[in-house]
């Protein structure tokens, strides 16, 4: 499942700027009442939205998996 990949694949990461990196992903920062929030895509509009919390930003704190754009 591609959930559980993308799950690896912020676990494996040495942090923000190698998960930026991460091809397919397309992580981005969100904004508004997200702000603080990061997104990466799963399959089609699906993203999985997370927070990096910790004095090292060591612990990825999942919020929800979610359908983009609401169709």
């Amino acid at each position: 499942m591609k959930y559980i990949q993308r799950i690896d694949l912020l676990q494996e990461a040495s942090g923000m700027d190698e998960i930026r990196r991460l091809p397919g992903l397309d992580c981005h920062a969100l904004k508004g009442r997200r702000a603080g929030q990061y997104g990466i895509m799963l399959h089609d509009r699906w993203r999985l939205i997370f927070t990096l919390e910790g004095e090292m930003n060591e612990i990825i704190n999942v919020k929800e998996v979610s359908k983009h754009y609401g169709d």
